[in-house]
């Protein structure tokens, strides 16, 4: 099988609309979060070789609207939170395997991905805008320093492992046997009802 050559598989998932939610209609969005299936039935398709050997690398391209979905449409943040979370899960579930897992978050970079959406990258303040080689560049060093998630423009380091750290203190919270103290009166009750 191909897949037993393969040292790296490389994922992007393409939803590039600028558009507002409300002004496509759901058969446009859900065509453009197909990408997140063919993510998935790729990453499917090499695992088991990946296992099997105990090596490979997988590199999914999300984007920084992963972390700031709010910056573009929601469809498109969706898709790359997804890359993210699932970049994450399999870094976790594949531990130990031999199997590398790296999540690319790039800011705007210079490519027709602009243009497609309805605004040229020359229309971009350039100071925002890596070029592609850049991005490429910094991806394939932040490999080589063994990072798990690698954003090509971040200077400062500290800052995604300080948000990354307060994501791991959420954990042991998120999941508890009775609603926190804000959601309960003062009698210590669930104080909404149904009628």
């Amino acid at each position: 099988m191909i897949t037993d050559a393969l040292p790296v598989c490389i994922t992007y998932v393409d939803a590039n609309q600028r558009y507002r939610f409300a002004n496509r209609t759901y058969e446009e969005w859900f065509g453009r979060s197909r990408g997140v299936e063919v993510l998935t039935r790729l990453t499917y398709a090499v695992v088991p070789a990946f296992v099997s050997r105990g090596s490979g690398t997988i590199i999914n391209i999300a984007s920084i609207v992963a972390v700031a979905p709010e910056t573009l449409n929601g469809v498109y943040g969706g898709t790359k939170a997804f890359v993210l979370a699932f970049s994450q899960s399999l870094r976790h579930e594949l531990a130990n395997t031999g199997i590398r897992i790296q999540v690319v978050l790039p800011g705007a970079t210079s490519t027709n991905f602009w243009s497609i959406a309805g605004t040229p990258v020359e229309h971009l303040p350039q100071e925002i805008v890596m070029s592609v080689d850049d991005m490429v560049d910094a991806a394939l060093a932040g490999l080589d320093e063994g990072e798990f998630a690698t954003i090509p423009s971040l200077s400062d380091i500290e800052q995604w492992e300080a948000y990354e750290d307060a994501r791991q203190a959420l954990l042991p919270n998120l999941s508890r046997t009775t609603p926190a103290n804000r959601y309960r009166d003062r009698h210590g009750q669930a104080s909404y009802t149904f009628s």
